[in-house]
């Protein structure tokens, strides 16, 4: 009854009596059960002869409030008394309370009298009191410190056989002295029969035994029952969850996988329960030591935290964000990995496109100017490492100007993309075409050769190759809003200045201004020829 109404505190009276009538089937002795919410009778059964006692408050009896208060506290069944009943002609009952907690708070409990002199002819205890004196005490559980409730008190100091018997919250002691003396009777049998007369004593106090069962099977029924609840919370969570997650034995195989899992690969829950991860996702976008690397990271216990291209079922690829954490039992062992992943796809394009708008021209797609002075450091630097000559080449359109006041910018950003598709197919891969600004390109030829002659010969294949493709006519087609065509003409030439460089013997900027130095000779001399810088001349 206490496991009943911890799970439904509303019991309804009707309710209340069934349960307490099937209770009272299993002894006897048991007067009546009540139900208390908190400290106060709220239904009993019978209710016949029992109607005064609803709504009587425990806190008002100054006998037995501490008892009740004591069970509150200890969070134990306990008995009280023996107590004298007025409402049964003053007879005497031990009465059991099992207190009941919801969600731990106390909100009540379950009491029953059984009768005293019940307790006494099922123990057999009557029968035995004609051959024996014997005495009980520790009213209220309170063992050899409580009251003598029951046979002369003389027995206790009689050098009797004492037994104690265990009580929810307490003990009793039971003490016999055979009616004849100790020279009547063997010590041994009286002590065997006391022996089995406290053991049936304690079997009178099944009500006890039942309401305990039944309270710690609740109390697993009940952890096992949030451990479910539990279960289903976190299943429910993590299946929710915006990011995939997925869990692998130590081999990899997949064991379990939410739904951000099926989203983000394509596979469904049951594809991918036992198969390996790397037979589902791997791209072949990575070399065999990244995954030794990160094999070795985990297997270690250490988390791994990494970035990997992979391949969803349909086979398009993706970016994931990946992060492995090892799971290990009790013994330490790593059983299991869990992996959280996250698509950063859309971050990767942000990022490029924002690296794009740093370093790229976007009207050409060429390295811009802070590029070039990178690519430029990393050529000067090889040059000192290998003592190959580089070069780097300065280009200005010679009738640039002309055409985008005739015209207008949009045929001459059609004029700069032609130029630079025609100069970068004049320079090899390792090379660098950069726009400077305007109508300015760069160059930068690395890794030419060791002697300087032979690398300025070489340096000047590659401008004169770029100043013939760039003197070629060019025809600008402009769409127009009517699905029409807007087609240009155009004839254009350039001014080139070339220096040599190695060692990496002057700066950066030095080489730039150069370089530049020597295409503006080139156009004061009228443009369309390349000249080599010449500290000598300029």
């Amino acid at each position: 009854m206490a496991v009943v109404f911890a799970e439904h505190h509303d019991l309804s009276q009707h309710e209340f009596a069934s349960l307490a009538e099937h209770a009272r089937t299993f002894n006897s002795g048991i007067i009546d059960i009540a139900l208390f919410r908190d400290s106060i009778i709220h239904c009993i059964h019978p209710l016949e002869g029992n109607e005064e006692l609803i709504g009587l408050d425990f806190r008002e009896l100054s006998t037995q409030w501490p008892a009740f208060q004591e069970m509150i506290n200890t969070r134990q069944p306990q008995v009280a008394g023996p107590l004298k009943l007025a409402e049964r002609g003053g007879n005497e009952a031990v009465v059991v309370r099992v207190p009941v907690f919801h969600a731990e708070r106390f909100i009540g409990a379950i009491g029953t009298p059984i009768l005293f002199d019940s307790l006494l002819r099922t123990s057999g205890l009557l029968d035995i009191e004609k051959t024996m004196h014997f005495a009980i005490r520790g009213r209220d559980g309170k063992g050899s410190k409580g009251e003598i409730f029951y046979g002369d008190p003389a027995v206790f100091a009689m050098n009797p056989v004492v037994r104690e018997v265990s009580l929810p919250g307490g003990k009793w002691e039971i003490a016999a002295y055979p009616r004849q003396g100790w020279g009547g009777a063997s010590a041994a049998v009286h002590t065997m029969r006391l022996l089995g007369l406290a053991m049936a004593l304690l079997a009178t106090f099944w009500v006890y035994g039942i309401f305990r069962h039944l309270r710690v099977r609740a109390e697993n029924e009940q952890r096992l029952k949030k451990s479910e609840a539990q279960l289903r919370l976190h299943d429910s969570a993590l299946n929710v969850a915006a990011n995939a997650i997925v869990i692998t034995d130590r081999e990899a195989r997949i064991t379990w996988a939410n739904k951000a899992f099926t989203k983000l690969t394509g596979y469904e829950f049951g594809e991918a329960v036992g198969r390996h991860c790397g037979e589902l996702v791997k791209s072949g976008h990575h070399h065999r030591q990244f995954y030794e690397e990160m094999w070795q990271t985990i297997l270690s216990g250490e988390v791994w935290c990494g970035e990997l291209v992979n391949r969803r079922k349909d086979g398009t690829l993706y970016h994931d964000e990946m992060t492995i954490t090892p799971v290990r039992d009790e013994d330490g062992e790593i059983t299991h990995f869990v992996a959280l992943k996250r698509d950063i796809s859309a971050r990767k394009i942000s990022e490029e496109y924002l690296q794009n708008l740093a370093f790229y021209d976007q009207l050409t797609l060429l390295p811009n100017r802070r590029l070039l002075i990178d690519r430029l450091g990393q050529a000067l630097a090889a040059s000192k490492r290998s003592g190959h000559y580089g070069a780097l080449v300065f280009i200005d359109l010679d009738n640039f100007k002309p055409l985008n006041d005739k015209h207008g910018h949009d045929v001459g950003d059609l004029l700069l993309m032609e130029a630079a598709r025609r100069i970068s197919n004049c320079v090899r891969k390792e090379d660098t075409v950069a726009r400077f600004g305007g109508d300015e390109f760069v160059v930068v030829l690395k890794e030419l050769d060791t002697d300087s002659a032979v690398s300025a010969s070489q340096a000047n294949g590659v401008a004169e190759k770029i100043r013939a493709t760039l003197a070629k006519p060019y025809r600008l087609e402009l769409l127009q809003a009517n699905d029409g065509k807007n087609v240009t003409k155009h004839s254009c030439t350039a001014s080139l200045g070339v220096v040599l460089f190695v060692n990496h013997e002057y700066s950066e900027q030095d080489i730039l201004k150069w370089a530049d130095l020597a295409m503006y000779r080139t156009k004061a001399a009228g443009g369309n020829a390349i000249h080599f810088y010449d500290p000598g001349k300029m």
